[in-house]
């Protein structure tokens, strides 16, 4: 009895086959990359907003004209935030239509 893939001084032939290959994904590009940095982020942003608040528990008096309110420090800061990224979206959105405005307004280029 003779192994059929043994050569003739006994020795064993090398498989003609390849070994199989692990097929792995290629890495994320263009849009998923970005959602995968974006979620990072955000993971990331959530996490330090999170102990900023658990650091900031103090109450603080607030003054604005004629109304004072009492509230804790992260309280207060986080809704300036907010506020002030409500504004600055507000602008943005604004100049996005003067822009998109004065874009419709060129003549179209030959």
């Amino acid at each position: 009895m003779s192994d059929e893939r043994s050569g003739g001084g006994g020795q064993p032939v090398p498989s003609t086959t390849e070994p199989a290959r692990v097929v792995r994904p290629d890495p994320p590009r263009g849009r998923a990359l970005i959602a995968q940095w974006s979620f990072a982020s955000a993971v990331a942003v959530l996490l330090l907003a999170a102990i900023f608040v658990l650091q900031n528990t103090a109450d603080v008096n607030i003054e604005l004209l004629f109304w004072t309110v009492t509230m804790p420090l992260a309280a207060a800061l986080l809704l300036s935030l907010a506020v002030g990224g409500l504004i600055a979206s507000l602008i943005a959105l604004v100049r996005q239509h003067q822009y998109r405005r004065a874009l419709a307004r060129r003549p179209p280029s030959t």
